[in-house]
């Protein structure tokens, strides 16, 4: 994601909170912890932002990868935009998966691995029933897209048919005037 970002390519990431990251939760656990407890002394609110939305982590990953400092990095991470779920705007979009990044092409199958969604949850993300709730109502309405969709193709391809047949009716005539036979 970082590279194509840096090659000036816009990117959206949704379903943030389904993304793997590669050890046990107890240890992911502790790591983000460590994390969390470092500050600054003399004025701890000039200090990190310790984020806890899987969104927020992902960019804040993202951010390590490109140098935005300069320019060309600070325009490439506004480039990248994260969401947990899938929001309204990108919810009828085509979206892609990108193979080089699933967990079975980059890890071994018993290693383990931990869920971001889970190590947010223990650490004081608090909205993931909100979007579970919403991600479920989403699923729901592409159902019923899907089924109005498909009903029509079905209606689409009977009048295709029927027009179709009228048509070699009319070829079939003028075939069997000149000798052809027809079935």
């Amino acid at each position: 994601v970082a590279k194509q970002l840096l090659n000036g390519h816009r990117i959206v990431v949704v379903r943030c909170e389904k993304l793997v990251i590669s050890g046990t939760l107890t240890r992911n656990k502790i790591k983000f912890r460590e994390y969390r407890h470092r500050a600054i002394l003399t004025n701890p609110t000039h200090s990190h932002r310790h984020f806890r939305s899987p969104a927020r982590i992902f960019v804040k990953t993202i951010k390590g990868m490109i140098g935005r400092k300069l320019k060309r990095g600070e325009h490439a991470l506004s480039r990248l935009k994260a969401f947990e779920g899938v929001p309204h705007p990108y919810d009828t979009r085509k979206r892609m998966i990108v193979t080089d990044a699933l967990r079975l092409t980059r890890m071994k199958q018993f290693r383990p691995f931990t869920i971001i969604a889970d190590l947010c949850r223990r650490v004081g993300w608090t909205h993931e029933g909100e979007v579970e709730r919403l991600e479920a109502k989403r699923v729901q309405r592409g159902k019923v897209f899907y089924e109005s969709k498909k009903a029509a193709d079905k209606l689409r391809m009977q009048k295709e048919k029927l027009q179709a047949s009228a048509s070699i009716k009319e070829i079939n005539t003028k075939l069997a005037a000149f000798g052809y036979q027809t079935y």
